[in-house]
């Protein structure tokens, strides 16, 4: 029994130790930005399209988080929405507060892993849930160039829109590759 109140008091001192470091890392951002500054924005700004847009952000993720476990589960990780979402919301703060940006993402993969034998399941669910946000976000830039290249446009809108369904053939001959 010993052992696992002593196990319960680490778990404890560990979450306590992450909280007091995010506090301290948002303290420390007030700090360079200035709180005045980010105070005045916040009262300056319409609180309805502030809620509007704060709701929408998180209910992608959640659409993300969901869209994830959908794959994990394909790859026969099974695990509960609340722990997908724990996960997710720990690499999103891995990915803006660490160097690396695909840090995130192997924190996300390495907590998803319950054994060795998931490892490499955890790991594909990241990279196959990056791959297919990142083909929506292409197929949505691709119908938009659309829109503007079936327009009146300049030169430079026109190239870009080359560019944009270039990106987007390479992605899909890549994904088949």
């Amino acid at each position: 029994m010993s052992n696992q109140n002593t196990k319960k008091n680490r778990t404890r001192i560990i979450f306590a130790i992450k909280g007091l470091i995010g506090v301290g890392l948002i303290a420390y951002l007030f700090y360079k930005v200035g709180i005045k500054s980010v105070y005045e924005s916040l009262t300056s700004a319409d609180p309805k399209y502030l809620l509007t847009a704060t709701g929408l952000v998180f209910l992608s993720h959640l659409f993300g988080v969901k869209r994830w476990q959908t794959i994990s589960s394909a790859l026969g990780i099974e695990s509960t929405f609340r722990h997908f979402t724990m996960l997710h919301f720990l690499g999103l703060f891995c990915n803006y507060f660490l160097p690396a940006g695909i840090g995130g993402d192997v924190v996300k993969a390495y907590y998803l892993s319950k054994s060795e034998k998931q490892r490499r399941s955890s790991y594909l669910s990241v990279l196959l849930d990056r791959y297919i946000g990142l083909l929506a976000l292409l197929i949505v830039a691709s119908v938009v160039a659309l829109v503007q290249f079936l327009g009146e446009v300049d030169k430079l809108t026109k190239n870009l829109s080359y560019f944009i369904w270039a990106i987007f053939l390479m992605f899909i001959v890549g994904g088949f590759v």
